[in-house]
């Protein structure tokens, strides 16, 4: 899998140790941040630690519960 340094890691290793994700908008709605690509990414992700960034005035509760399922699903230290 390429990663952001541009060579091949065998499959199964992590990218990086570790990875942050940032929060810093409403969640949900129109114009907010899309729980189903936040659940896309985080599944994706092979680091071991996931560093959250969370700066938001809130937005649709079942959009943030399912950014609160992909954290929680999330194999590695959060």
């Amino acid at each position: 899998d390429p990663d952001s340094d541009g060579d091949v890691d065998p499959d199964g290793e992590p990218d990086s140790d570790e990875a942050t994700l940032f929060l810093y908008d409403a969640i949900g709605g129109w114009d907010g941040l899309d729980a189903e690509e936040i659940a896309t990414q985080i599944a994706g992700l092979k680091a071991k630690t996931l560093h959250l960034r969370i700066n938001s005035p809130g937005g649709e509760v079942f959009a943030a519960r399912a950014i609160s399922t992909a954290i929680a699903a999330f194999p590695g230290k959060v």
